[in-house]
């Protein structure tokens, strides 16, 4: 029984360890788990305080201040890395009183240089024990930190990429352990991302302001545009690729007749037959066919161009200028149709052509008559004349000659513009035309002993043409040759064919145009500023005809000069064989709408009642030229 009772003594006296043992390493554990809880629940609300906020600021401060009540620690900073200058700004610090920049302060801290830096280059943490004893503290000599231990750890993302470093410091030798290196090691990714996020949040809200601004600034442009184009008394219409109506301001509503808002948004077919009168939808037709035809140019063309046409119906006058629109980047051009209004202008044209048509005819009969008794008064009808009388005779007779030819200048200008020029179209024979024009400026050329040289080429087809109207080009082209070149000067006549033509040419050693005045010389009353151009005199219409009876005709003028050395004045004249370019298919018609013409050409009309039919009916034959063939009369070229 003792050795039983010492047995079960002994037995007892080693459960009793063994439950002491348990309880110790049960305690352990608990102590470990209540660590770990404490780690975890620490980390949680870290990650929770991290992602409640996208603010950098509040991020980076909000994270250090969990951090010191985690690990009972009074300093701490966190410094980001600045992309461009490789350097470490200073973000958040736990330094009590301190308010640093929004954009932070940075510091000299790069890789390689400091514990941060050290950290940075190797982007894994640390732990020390006593930044005393490592060489890697770099302890600045204008502040003194009350701290001996300190873990650093590298925010860095999954990628490997480090945005910026955490440092947490203690006054204490030895303070930290490996766990709390742990707890700050599993934070820095949550900090990295919630810094990630934060910058991507201020990237995308920077965009958004200035998506923002940009659209609040187009919209206020639009508005603008809108104004304008509401507010201008030029009708504007503008439409896709597609032909789809995008705006019709007002100006264009009460131009064509329809309201905008039946049109916009909708096809451009859809505005024939919109207008109220039968004048508004005759120039709705006219417009709709322009339209169609440059749309359909416009998916050919790799250039497009800007076209300006004239349009009449019931005298109402429309100028069109339609040109293309890039209205989306890299898609096909649109079109944009400026219209203006321009009935009262061609009325007050057509006034003014009459009146100065009415003016030159009244003009010549007192001419006529001031001519007239000049010559008897010089033919001794009145008795005899002194020799004074007669000088001032002479001055009245040359400047009646110089009004005369003024006035006829005048009236061939009108005749052409308002369409009454006759021309009679025939076969000429061009040789005999520059002989008899060179032979009656001969003596006229001794005179200044200037040589006029022709050498009739063997064998020139005949050209088709008016033979006063080309005698009057040529003469008026050796008149100016022999007035603007000097005594002792040289002109020559030169005339070939040349694809279709015959070409003429007036050459001349004279004074030569400054290549600034060469694409003026044909405008009409353009004179040279020179002493020689001055000195002949003139009214600068003589070219401007000129030009436009070559282009009657059928030709082209052109001039080469070089000043001081002489001029090259070029005019062509078709052939007799060429034939006449019929109209376009469907450009004559016999309804009662306007015809819009792009390029010039030529309309074939049998007689004069056919003509009148065409012009009752407000056919625009604006750039067409008309040739007249009456049975028993000559051609009569009419153009507008």
């Amino acid at each position: 029984n003792a050795q039983l009772y010492q047995q079960i003594v002994h037995f007892s006296s080693e459960l009793e360890e063994m439950v002491e043992a348990r309880t110790r390493d049960l305690e352990k554990a608990l102590d470990d788990l209540r660590v770990e809880r404490d780690r975890v629940e620490t980390l949680y609300r870290i990650t929770s305080e991290l992602g409640a906020t996208l603010e950098l600021e509040r991020v980076l401060q909000r994270a250090l201040q969990l951090f010191a009540q985690a690990l009972g620690v009074a300093h701490g900073t966190i410094m980001l890395l600045d992309q461009e200058t490789g350097l470490l700004t200073l973000r958040a610090t736990l330094e009590k009183g301190r308010q640093l920049p929004r954009d932070g302060k940075p510091t000299r801290w790069r890789q390689r240089i400091g514990l941060a830096g050290w950290v940075l280059d190797h982007r894994e943490p640390v732990l020390i024990d006593d930044i005393a004893t490592d060489p890697r503290w770099v302890q600045r000599e204008d502040k003194e930190l009350n701290i001996r231990s300190v873990v650093a750890a590298p925010l860095s993302l999954g990628g490997g990429d480090v945005l910026g470093v955490i440092t947490l410091g203690h006054p204490n030798v030895g303070y930290f352990t490996p766990e709390h290196l742990q707890l700050v090691t599993a934070s820095t990714t949550q900090m990295a991302i919630a810094v990630n996020n934060s910058d991507l949040y201020a990237f995308i809200t920077d965009q958004a302001d200035q998506l923002g601004t940009a659209l609040h600034a187009q919209q206020e442009e639009a508005a603008k545009s809108r104004a304008i184009l509401e507010s201008i008394a030029d009708g504007v219409l503008v439409l896709d690729h597609n032909g789809r109506v995008l705006l019709v301001n007002p100006a264009a509503e009460e131009m064509l007749g329809f309201a905008a808002i039946a049109l916009e948004g909708e096809h451009f077919r859809h505005m024939l037959g919109l207008g109220e009168s039968q004048a508004e939808r005759d120039l709705a037709q006219a417009l709709y066919r322009e339209l169609r035809l440059r749309l359909e140019v416009e998916g050919e063309s790799e250039q497009p161009l800007a076209t300006s046409i004239r349009m009449e119906a019931a005298r109402r006058v429309l100028a069109v200028t339609i040109a293309p629109l890039i209205v989306s980047l890299g898609g096909p051009p649109g079109l944009v149709a400026a219209i203006r209004d321009v009935s009262r202008e061609a009325e007050v044209e057509r006034l003014k052509n009459e009146f100065i048509s009415t003016v030159s005819h009244e003009l010549r009969t007192p001419m006529t008559s001031i001519k007239g008794y000049t010559d008897l008064l010089f033919l001794g009808m009145a008795g005899g004349l002194t020799d004074a009388q007669r000088n001032f005779l002479q001055i009245i007779k040359s400047n009646a000659d110089r009004l005369t030819a003024l006035v006829n200048d005048i009236l061939d200008i009108s005749r052409i513009e308002t369409g009454r020029i006759r021309l009679t179209i025939e076969a000429l024979d061009i040789v005999d035309l520059i002989n008899g024009v060179v032979a009656s400026f001969k003596e006229q050329y001794r005179e200044k002993s200037m040589e006029l040289v022709w050498h009739p080429p063997q064998d020139l087809p005949e050209v088709r043409g008016d033979a006063a109207r080309v005698t009057q080009v040529l003469t008026n082209l050796v008149a100016n040759a022999w007035h603007y070149t000097r005594d002792g000067g040289r002109v020559g006549v030169s005339a070939r064919q040349a694809d279709g033509f015959v070409q003429i040419d007036v050459i001349d050693t004279g004074i030569g145009i400054a290549p600034e005045d060469c694409d003026r010389i044909f405008d009409r009353f353009f004179r040279a500023d020179h002493p020689v151009v001055q000195e002949a005199g003139g009214t600068g219409l003589g070219l401007s005809i000129v030009k436009m009876f070559v282009e009657m005709l059928g030709g082209d003028i052109w001039v080469e000069s070089q000043v001081g050395v002489g001029s090259t004045f070029s005019f062509t004249i078709p052939l007799a064989s060429t034939e006449l370019p019929p109209p376009d298919a469907g450009v004559l018609t016999t309804e009662a709408t306007p015809i819009v013409t792009r390029r010039p050409k030529i309309l074939v009309v049998e007689d004069d009642r056919e003509l009148g039919l065409l012009l009752r009916r407000q056919l625009v034959l604006d750039g067409y030229q008309v040739v007249l063939t009456a049975s028993g009369e000559d051609a009569v070229w009419l153009a507008r």
